[in-house]
């Protein structure tokens, strides 16, 4: 994980899911996934909109031309989770 990453897991964690910085406002969610290769399991804050009861998640890189997870490693799994700042569970996949 970056430190960047890093910095912002434990400011949403400290302060009940809000932050500032660039994302200050703005709606995260911790994301929980496992690695499809290495079944390693990661953290990350990404932003996401509300769509009734779903969450619609999205990640940008800053405005790169790539994407910021190679798109096999990121299609949700039964086991992906999120935690938003209400400290909801979310639940990923199929």
């Amino acid at each position: 994980m970056s430190d960047w990453n890093a910095g912002v897991i434990q400011e949403f964690r400290k302060n009940r899911g809000k932050v500032g910085g660039n994302f200050e406002g703005a709606p995260l969610l911790l994301i929980n996934h496992t690695g499809a290769r290495t079944r390693k399991i990661r953290i990350n804050p990404v932003m996401y909109l509300k769509d009734g009861d779903r969450y619609l998640v999205f990640a940008s890189k800053g405005g790169a031309d790539t994407h910021p997870v190679p798109q096999p490693q990121s299609s949700p799994r039964r086991e992906d989770r999120g935690r938003d700042r209400d400290d909801r569970r979310t639940r990923g996949g199929n």
